[in-house]
């Protein structure tokens, strides 16, 4: 029996890749064609695996979308590659939306949380109440250590609801690996920037892009927990983060360091709390 094409289609996101040593467009061609393509009984001369590459993000509001495109950019700052910015499936907005960050501050008299644009500030305890509303909430830990982050995190410890007499961590705490491949409605990512500031993976970005590429793995593994994290809202995104994980967001929101690269597809963007995701659809 002879024919003349395959029916067979591979579906796969290499933005969600966790692992920086993990799935590769080129590694999956070559295995189909050692495995299968090169044993069929028939000229196979002509055959390869079509690879189309997918523009859109069909998950999330396009506010989300241009946050995530901010990490994008990041990545190929610096670990080289050839991403590109996504663009939102969705129009659908809502002012009430918009991706903020909030700096708590445990130890303020007035019990005070301070957002990123100022002007929408929570009480500490406003903000646990605003967790326990349903929201998943995703932290920076490894797979597995999720009760042992939340036993050593003051803030989630006092507000997250969690049965301490067992081992299994809240249902609405996860870690990017058990997220991944999720559509969750609201998302709260907490912890990332400390994580960031405590494991030292600030240093170096405002690098060039030349010495960036030689970040370890460790930080590639991590913008790449970041990126699945803040990707998994479809609706709502929250970054919530201790002091000591501010000055992460600071340096990461200065995108003029990474669009001094020529030829850079990530171009400038409004700040975050003033974007107006219909109308300017500027890459991130």
């Amino acid at each position: 029996y002879e024919t003349n094409y395959l029916p067979f289609a591979f579906a796969g996101d290499p933005l969600q890749t966790l692992n920086p040593t993990g799935f590769r467009w080129a590694r999956l061609r070559s295995r189909f064609h050692d495995q299968l393509v090169d044993k069929l009984p028939t000229d196979t001369s002509g055959t390869h695996v079509g690879e189309k590459r997918l523009e859109f993000n069909y998950r999330s509001r396009a506010a989300i979308v241009h946050v995530c495109n901010l990490i994008l950019g990041w990545r190929q700052h610096l670990f080289g590659g050839s991403l590109k910015p996504q663009r939102a499936w969705s129009s659908i907005e809502n002012e009430d939306n918009v991706p903020r960050l909030y700096i708590l501050d445990m130890e303020a008299e007035d019990d005070s949380i301070i957002s990123h644009d100022q002007t929408n500030s929570m009480s500490v305890s406003e903000m646990g109440t605003f967790l326990q509303e349903g929201r998943t909430v995703i932290v920076p830990c490894e797979e597995g250590r999720e009760t042992e982050y939340l036993e050593n995190d003051d803030f989630l410890r006092e507000y997250i609801q969690w049965d301490e007499t067992t081992d299994s961590p809240p249902q609405d705490l996860m870690t990017a690996i058990e997220a991944k491949g999720l559509d969750l409605d609201q998302v709260v990512v907490y912890g990332f920037g400390e994580f960031a500031h405590r494991n030292g993976f600030e240093e170096g970005l405002s690098a060039s892009s030349e010495e960036a590429n030689q970040e370890s793995l460790e930080k590639n593994y991590f913008f790449n927990r970041l990126y699945v994290a803040l990707s998994r809202a479809v609706n709502e995104l929250v970054i919530v983060e201790p002091p000591s994980g501010s000055s992460f967001w600071r340096k990461v929101n200065d995108t003029d360091i990474i669009t001094r690269q020529d030829g850079s597809q990530f171009e400038e963007r409004p700040d975050l709390y003033d974007l107006d995701p219909v109308e300017s659809r500027k890459p991130y």
